[in-house]
């Protein structure tokens, strides 16, 4: 019985995020990315995939169409090619609201002509139905950081 209500459990969920994965416009994310870059023609591919046993988790893979050194002189020399990837990327859900998310860290991922290969984050990316899209770059995290780092510097000072 336990069985038969775990796969019947399975099936919902996995129809749920399959729902939820198919009712994502991702126009606002590539645009975004698009105009952060000033990449007009970035297109990116999107694959929904279950690794496991673990029906409450999917990953979503993403990846650049393009090649970024193929309209980059200087990138070209340095890297062999350079994609625009998904790193950490998953729909799970909230246990709190029981609503489901898309959370990423998108990245550059790159490989050395050498064949080597690394990569840096890009933004971080979360998803819901309701809040759509909320895109933090990592540049303006950091710049954030910073800005915070720099007004508790400034407060200490003053109780010193």
């Amino acid at each position: 019985m336990l069985n038969e209500e775990y796969s019947a459990y399975n099936a919902n969920k996995e129809k749920e995020i399959r729902e939820f994965y198919n009712s994502i416009d991702w126009t606002e994310f590539e645009n975004t990315i698009k105009q952060r870059l000033n990449l007009e023609n970035l297109t990116f591919n999107y694959q929904l995939v279950n690794e496991g046993q673990n029906f409450d988790v999917f990953t979503i893979y993403i990846e650049s169409n393009e090649n970024l050194t193929s309209s980059d002189y200087l990138l070209s020399q340095i890297f062999k090619d350079c994609y625009i990837k998904s790193f950490t990327s998953l729909i799970t859900t909230n246990k709190l609201t029981n609503e489901l998310y898309w959370s990423a860290s998108i990245d550059f991922r790159w490989t050395y002509h050498s064949g080597s290969t690394n990569g840096t984050a890009l933004c971080n990316v979360e998803y819901t139905k309701k809040n759509k899209f909320n895109i933090l770059f990592e540049k303006d995290r950091i710049d954030r950081d910073n800005e915070l780092w720099k007004n508790y510097i400034e407060e200490k000072k003053n109780y010193e």
